[in-house]
């Protein structure tokens, strides 16, 4: 189901210029140093099965990949797994009763066998410990969600998420300055641009086509393509949890329901929105993306983080 976002028409903060350039020259070590963050690193040499075990037992989707000199190789994460068989299998054309014993037999590799990628660290986004927030911005604009943060001897200190740079400004909208009170409408996907599931896939179909189509969410759609519910690769991490990868084979709504219930609306936020109140929903709600209708109810964008990094960065480029 969906929920309706109502935010003020104006938040528009009194920070001046020159105290949101001090927010964005911050050391991206302080926000690790305010975070309760336990770093979890994976070893190349790490079973699969116990790699996921260690994911889920500490509540996460991912983690750093190191080798036999410590040096991080990359990331880790559930979905690495899923996408694993379907680079190396038609599992569109498994057998539904074979499940288990395929995907048992691949859960048993290494994650260095798994993940052949994990050998060059040149794609790795990295930053050092006092690099500053413009900088992890510029990451994240890209569509990178997690960065590795390290000192000058490349030793892991941390990671750094999307997610927690957004939320912090959603809490301190005042960094923003003016920026916060322009329209939302303004940037997004437009809702023809918008890759769409139908409401009939499997959810092996649906993650088929996510993979394929190298993203990770969209929105569900019925016959009339009105949005009916929302997809994202971490709702599949669910198949760890439950230990039943049959559920692949079920209708996509009725998969969502089981790995996550009924209690995640879709967002969304009248199209007249303000880019600040975009943040704070999406900060807020614990989010990755909200929806943007017209005034006919009708989905006419959907927003990102990625979205609102690359705005915020481009921003300050322009200021600048």
């Amino acid at each position: 189901y969906q929920r309706r976002v109502r935010g003020v028409t104006s938040i528009m903060g009194t920070q001046t210029s020159k105290e949101s350039e001090n927010f964005f020259s911050t050391p991206v070590s302080q926000f690790l140093e305010h975070s309760n963050q336990k770093l979890i690193t994976l070893h190349t040499k790490d079973k699969v099965e116990d790699a996921l075990n260690i994911l889920l037992k500490n509540g996460i989707l991912s983690a750093p990949v190191l080798d036999n000199e410590q040096h991080c190789l990359g990331f880790f994460a559930m979905t690495d797994f899923i996408m694993h068989l379907f680079e190396n299998t038609k599992l569109e054309q498994l057998e539904k009763s074979k499940a288990h014993e395929f995907i048992s037999q691949a859960k048993h590799k290494t994650i260095a066998e798994v993940i052949s990628r994990y050998k060059t660290t040149d794609s790795v986004p990295m930053l050092q410990k006092d690099a500053h927030v413009k900088s992890a911005l510029l990451l994240f604009s890209v569509g990178t969600q997690r960065i590795i943060i390290v000192d000058k001897k490349k030793k892991i200190k941390g990671i750094l998420s999307q997610s927690a740079v957004l939320s912090y400004i959603g809490t301190h909208i005042q960094v923003l300055g003016s920026l916060a009170d322009d329209t939302a409408n303004r940037f997004g996907i437009p809702w023809s641009g918008l890759f769409k599931i139908n409401h009939k896939w499997t959810a092996l179909e649906t993650l088929n086509f996510l993979h394929h189509r190298g993203v990770a969410h969209c929105p569900v759609v019925n016959d009339e393509e009105k949005i009916v519910g929302h997809c994202s690769l971490s709702d599949f991490k669910g198949m760890y949890e439950l230990n039943s990868f049959v559920l692949l084979w079920e209708p996509i709504l009725l998969f969502l329901s089981r790995m996550r219930g009924s209690d995640r609306p879709t967002l969304h936020v009248p199209a007249s929105s303000r880019f600040g109140v975009i943040i704070q929903a999406l900060a807020e709600n614990k989010v990755h993306q909200i929806y943007l209708y017209d005034d006919q109810n009708n989905c006419v964008s959907m927003i990102t983080m990625t979205n609102v990094c690359h705005k915020i960065f481009k921003n300050l480029q322009f200021v600048a």
